[in-house]
């Protein structure tokens, strides 16, 4: 069984794949995983499944767009719940039923903790699937719903459809109980207890079921089971006993991507069976104002012209659009390019990227919340290639600075052959170690002088699909899972503050925060090596 990132492995190889339990669950882990794309095509022996979960706000019609890009149609469309009124949202649109057309075998769903239960009859239409209320067997896999969310002592029951345990235990004691002989795949709103569950919301505590861990400790041919509902979770798959359980929840903004797995199941129905996930953050279509760099005026330009929408622009004429914008021809190009990215949900490469040379250093710094951010550095961050080192320079108040930044220069002195690389689009990280340095009277090493900034050569070489070029987005466009991906830098930089100020350790998970940033940008930077690999080279190096 194989998340993107982990080795390959099968479900009965208890080493290769990490357990549930094995750690923390607020600190999933974080690996690296292919970039968009290198997922295998279709094959007669690959069932391919899309699922999704807590699309609150995001447009439904980017799923269908996303669905009908797709070269090798999928078998399955699934949706774990919340919201599902937005499916049918009149009497002449029902989304449930566009989804389903784009599939092989169609759409299976179930209803979410948000939802009236009046809304069961409203997952319906040609090869769409209800599946709380009967199991339905789809090509080879026998699919099992549980709506709703669970509500016990420790959990407070949000939303119009909650259970108590014993509910959810004898609902799926009865279905489990009626399915056909086969792998199984539960279709749940809730994550299973202890997997992927951890929230914040309403209390911070695990929100999943204790009876649908169970159910699936007795049913050894459950092979999947998708879930969404606590959606700092989402965009994450993990092992639990033979499953691997999948939360596709979505963030409930509109701003926010729908995350949607794809997941490619192998021999799904021998012993030996492979399970491949990958994910895709789809951004919305209709707002020309989320593609990069194209702000109010430009879009009301667009608008005026008749380029109303991402796929408008993708299509128009550099030509024209010069004109519309008053830029160079060569300029908007990257314009369109930018919109076929969105589009197909891919990154087009512009031209090669000029690769740093090893060794190089990673480099990400937090700093004080202030406006300048210039009052204390107190964590450094650091990953070596090829070696793979990682090293934090930590100060656990403000006042051990000064140390924290000598031990730095004494690192930057081993590694003096080394080229430092950070990402801001300001050099921010080598400009405020530069400044503490001289203010403590501390000589700033060569090597950090040199550190080179890699926002605008990464922007000049790939043409993205999101709506910007942070680094975080970037990073999960190519597969990189953050283990904290709620949180910011101003966030974390609250967080230092309030803890050496009430005199509490530095918390574990700000070191993990800067930790992912170091290793993203070298994911991120890895992809962008391969992706434009034979591009042309600029004159800047390449």
């Amino acid at each position: 069984m194989q998340t993107r990132g982990s080795r390959r492995a099968t479900a009965t190889d208890p080493s290769a794949v990490k357990r549930a339990g094995d750690k923390d669950p607020k600190r999933p882990p974080a690996p690296e995983r292919p970039a968009a794309g290198e997922i295998r095509p279709n094959r007669r022996d690959v069932f391919r499944v899309v699922a999704f979960s807590d699309c609150r706000a995001q447009s439904l019609d980017t799923v269908v767009e996303w669905l009908r890009q797709q070269k090798n149609r999928p078998d399955l469309a699934i949706y774990c719940g919340d919201d599902c009124s937005r499916f049918r949202p009149n009497r002449g649109t029902n989304f449930f039923e566009k989804i389903a057309k784009e599939t092989r075998f169609g759409l299976a769903a179930v209803l979410g903790n948000d939802d009236d239960s009046s809304l069961r009859s409203s997952i319906s239409g040609r090869k769409v699937f209800e599946v709380h209320s009967a199991p339905v067997k789809l090509g080879p896999l026998n699919l099992v719903g549980s709506e709703g969310a669970p509500k016990r002592p420790d959990v407070l029951p949000i939303g119009r459809l909650c259970y108590t345990e014993d509910q959810i235990e004898r609902h799926l004691r009865t279905v489990l109980g009626r399915v056909e002989p086969g792998p199984i795949v539960i279709v749940s709103h809730s994550p299973p207890f202890g997997v992927l569950d951890w929230g914040v919301r309403f209390g911070a505590g695990n929100k999943g079921s204790i009876a649908l861990r169970a159910g699936m400790k007795r049913t050894p041919t459950t092979k999947l089971v998708f879930c969404g509902h606590v959606h700092r979770m989402g965009g994450r798959a993990e092992v639990l006993d033979n499953a691997l359980v999948v939360n596709a929840a979505s963030h409930d903004s509109e701003t926010e991507p729908i995350r949607l797995a794809d997941v490619h199941l192998s021999n799904i129905e021998r012993p030996q069976h492979d399970i491949v996930v990958q994910w895709h953050y789809l951004y919305p279509l209709a707002d020309l104002r989320s593609i990069c760099d194209i702000g109010v005026k430009a879009a009301e330009r667009l608008t005026s012209a008749g380029i109303t929408c991402v796929r408008d622009l993708a299509s128009v004429a550099p030509q024209k659009l010069s004109q519309i914008l008053g830029m160079q021809p060569n300029a908007v190009a990257r314009f369109i390019l930018l919109a076929k990215a969105r589009i197909t949900c891919n990154m087009i490469p512009r031209e090669r990227f000029p690769s740093p040379p090893l060794p190089r250093i990673f480099l990400d710094i937090e700093t004080d919340p202030s406006p300048k951010n210039d009052r204390y550095v107190w964590l450094i961050g650091c990953l070596e290639e090829p070696t793979g080192k990682f090293t934090q320079f930590l100060a656990r108040t403000p006042n051990e600075m000064p140390k924290i930044l000598r031990r730095f220069a004494k690192y930057c002195g081993t590694n003096a052959k080394a080229k430092f690389l950070a990402y801001s689009g300001s050099n921010f990280d080598r400009n405020k170690l530069v400044l503490h340095m001289k203010n403590a009277r501390i000589a700033v090493p060569s090597s950090l002088e040199r550190c080179v900034d890699l926002l605008h050569p990464i922007k000049r070489a790939v043409a993205v699909s999101t709506p910007s070029y942070r680094l975080k987005e970037l990073a999960q466009a190519f597969g990189y899972v953050l283990r904290h991906d709620y949180l910011d830098g101003l966030q974390a930089a609250g967080c230092y503050e309030n803890a050496f100020q009430n005199g509490r350790a530095v918390p574990g998970f700000l070191l993990e925060y800067n930790e992912d940033d170091v290793r993203a940008l070298a994911h991120v930077v890895g992809r962008v090596e391969k992706i434009t690999e034979g591009c042309a080279a600029t004159e800047d190096g390449g």
